[in-house]
């Protein structure tokens, strides 16, 4: 186990912007780490603000099995095993919300919904931070859609079957139709991925 999570994180380290991406985090008492997968940002978090109570939840409960044993000595850290983005799911109250690499995976109805449920639960001192991939530069989003093609429908690393992936216009849109304030943070520089991230705030 403890192999298999340092040669994951080796990984990622050299696929995904973690320090620019950490460092657009602001310091927040709460924060829920929604899509949180095998925990490693909800984690990573935990170790930045020692002084936070962080929260991943994810609808795979494999995935928090494992975070949850990964990452048991994190002791401002817990994981919780829900589908918030379904009907009847609760969406707990918080200062900051993180949504890593999880929209492309629901449909744009759901995308809606679940950006409308944060935003009536959020106060005005509150945060959401949505990362995705972005669909330019072309050569960049087909290069991705290639890899999560494999990750996704062919090892089957993540629950999915369909990409919804969105142009920056389109989330801004959607983000400012819920009454957001967005501001757009690209992270692709020298990385093979169209990193982008929406640091969005209530008008």
């Amino acid at each position: 186990m403890k192999f298999q999570k340092g040669l994951y994180w080796f990984i990622k380290k050299r696929i995904f912007p973690v320090r620019q991406f950490l460092d657009i985090i602001p310091e927040k008492r709460n924060i829920l780490d929604i899509g949180c997968g095998n925990g490693i940002f909800s984690a990573l978090l935990s170790r930045k603000f020692p002084d936070a109570r962080i929260t991943g939840i994810d609808i795979d409960k494999k995935k928090i099995y494992y975070a949850d044993r990964y990452y048991r000595s994190n002791h401002n850290l817990c994981f919780i095993h829900a589908d918030i983005a379904g009907e009847t799911g609760r969406l707990p109250a918080a200062d900051l919300y993180l949504m890593v690499d999880l929209l492309y995976l629901l449909p744009q109805k759901t995308q809606n919904e679940l950006v409308q449920k944060i935003a009536e639960t959020m106060d005005k001192s509150a945060v959401l931070i949505i990362k995705e991939c972005a669909v330019k530069p072309r050569y960049k989003y087909l290069w991705n859609y290639f890899q999560e093609t494999v990750s996704v429908k062919v090892l089957g690393h993540t629950l999915g079957s369909t990409f919804y992936f969105r142009s920056e216009g389109s989330m801004i849109k959607m983000l400012e139709d819920f009454g957001y304030l967005v501001k757009v943070f690209h992270l692709d520089h020298g990385y093979l991925y169209p990193h982008i991230a929406y640091f969005c705030t209530r008008a």
